[in-house]
């Protein structure tokens, strides 16, 4: 009798702690990706310095982890807009796309190797997102992701919300740290994070 009652506390503690942890995952971006993708491209139009980064085309390098599923998801959903979406080039320079499986690759061979100028974060889990952030200031690469806290946490852009609308977020140190040259009139529209 005890032994049940000690077996359904610890059933009921680990099937709170998975239901806690679901909710808070998806409560890491605030933005859905199809909102996210357009929005990013357009704040890329912004980067002076976009043009002196890139060689004949613009390569967008998507950081997930397959086995993580919210991770996954989100890296299927930008694939998915990239797709669909009417915008191929930003400032003449053709969109490509490496997705960047950090379960199965390394980062920084595949930054070199492939030659991306963009890194999209998505929520990642028990991977340092400073080694990330490191890689790509010392290949002046920038990075965007929908998850606001990690442009707190060295990202150069990111998406929010503010009574429910996209907020523009600047990591204005990371930014700069990451080759990016962002105009007065994107940074008059963002939160700045010094």
């Amino acid at each position: 009798m005890n032994r049940d009652r000690r077996y359904k506390n610890k059933l009921l503690l680990v099937l709170s702690t998975l239901l806690w942890s679901s909710i808070s995952f998806a409560q890491e971006m605030e933005v859905p990706v199809s909102v996210q993708y357009p929005l990013f491209l357009k704040i890329l139009t912004f980067d002076r310095n976009l043009i002196e980064r890139t060689e004949s085309y613009l390569t967008i390098g998507v950081v997930y982890q397959g086995k993580f599923n919210l991770s996954r998801k989100v890296k299927e959903q930008w694939v998915k807009e990239m797709h669909h979406s009417p915008i191929k080039k930003i400032q003449n320079l053709e969109i490509h796309q490496i997705e960047i499986d950090l379960d199965e690759r390394s980062l920084s061979k595949t930054l070199q190797n492939e030659k991306i100028n963009v890194l999209y974060i998505t929520p990642l889990r028990g991977i340092s997102l400073q080694s990330i952030v490191d890689v790509a200031d010392s290949l002046d690469i920038c990075t965007l992701s929908g998850v606001p806290r990690y442009v707190e946490a060295g990202v150069a852009v990111g998406i929010g919300l503010k009574i429910q609308k996209p907020l523009i977020l600047i990591n204005l140190k990371a930014s700069k740290a990451q080759g990016m040259d962002l105009s007065s009139q994107l940074l008059k529209l963002a939160r700045i994070i010094k």
